[in-house]
């Protein structure tokens, strides 16, 4: 196998994991050109690592139906997870989504706490 590698200049050899910045960039990318099943999957494993970019992306494509079946619920869980460690756009996302009642139960106090 060593042989066939040099001869056609092939590693064989897992690659490095892609740093996650260049992963949420990536991920950002084919949410952009509306790839969004692509981007959910860029994230999915950052997010559950904590990754509070990936959780707002995330969030957002489920409460609007992007790429995955809409789950306003399962969306705004992931926007609260990222809002409570300081991101500010999950902030913003979650209050909308307060204010609409998109996933949790309408209400203008907890909308007004996360703006």
């Amino acid at each position: 196998m060593k042989l066939m590698s040099r001869i056609f200049g092939r590693n064989d050899a897992a690659s490095p994991p892609q740093p996650e910045g260049d992963q949420l960039r990536d991920a950002m990318i084919l949410f952009a050109n509306a790839d969004y099943a692509a981007a959910i999957a860029v994230w999915l494993p950052l997010a559950q690592a904590g990754n509070a970019a990936a959780q707002n992306g995330i969030g957002m494509c489920l409460i609007g139906g992007l790429g995955a079946d809409a789950d306003p619920a399962a969306g705004a869980k992931w926007l609260l997870a990222a809002a409570a460690q300081g991101h500010a756009e999950a902030q913003r996302n979650l209050a909308n989504a307060y204010m609409k009642g998109e996933g949790v139960p309408p209400s203008d106090v907890d909308a007004e706490l996360w703006y």
